[in-house]
């Protein structure tokens, strides 16, 4: 039997019933989230006759990617992998190639390359390894709290970096 994801609304939180919606059933749910409370609403999974709710849905729900403004000498790679943020269910997400207009980008102590918007910064400042030209990590990007991003190369001049696979709490 194939999985199935429904969404369901949370009815009791201990121990954990969920309705499926388009349903009245009340079904009682294993919980992975934790914390939830009557009326939420949740994705979860059918694995044949047992449900797991895998994650609150809502939490400022889903932004779509959407870029970053460059600092005046960034840019991203061609257009094939963008800088971009994403906000969804509470957790940011960051993806994207950056190099410098024109230049190669030599080790610093540390460059402002890029702002986030306002719904992507940090409520502290997020330190992360991010992968380059080389595909070593020798470089280190902080997504700061006041939205600015900042990277660190290391040894050596990279041609780009790349943000694949970050992610922080929203604030």
């Amino acid at each position: 039997m194939a999985a199935r994801f429904p969404m369901a609304v949370v009815v009791t939180g201990s121990p954990l019933t969920v309705t499926i919606e388009g349903t009245s059933a009340v079904v009682a749910a294993e919980d992975f989230v934790g914390g939830l409370t009557t009326g939420d609403r949740v994705q979860a999974a059918f694995l044949g006759d047992r449900l797991t709710v895998l994650a609150k849905a809502g939490g400022g729900g889903d932004t779509g990617w959407t870029g970053v403004t460059f600092r005046s000498g960034w840019e991203n790679v061609a257009s094939i992998y963008p800088f971009e943020v994403r906000k969804l269910n509470g957790v940011i997400y960051a993806t994207g190639l950056v190099q410098k207009v024109a230049a190669s980008i030599p080790a610093s102590t540390g460059v402002i390359i890029a702002d986030l918007p306002s719904w992507a910064i940090p409520q502290y400042a997020t330190f992360l390894a991010l992968g380059t030209t080389t595909g070593q990590v020798n470089a280190t990007g902080q997504f700061r709290d006041d939205g600015a991003v900042e990277i660190r190369s290391g040894a050596g001049t990279l041609s780009f970096v790349g943000f694949g696979g970050l992610s922080w709490p929203a604030a």
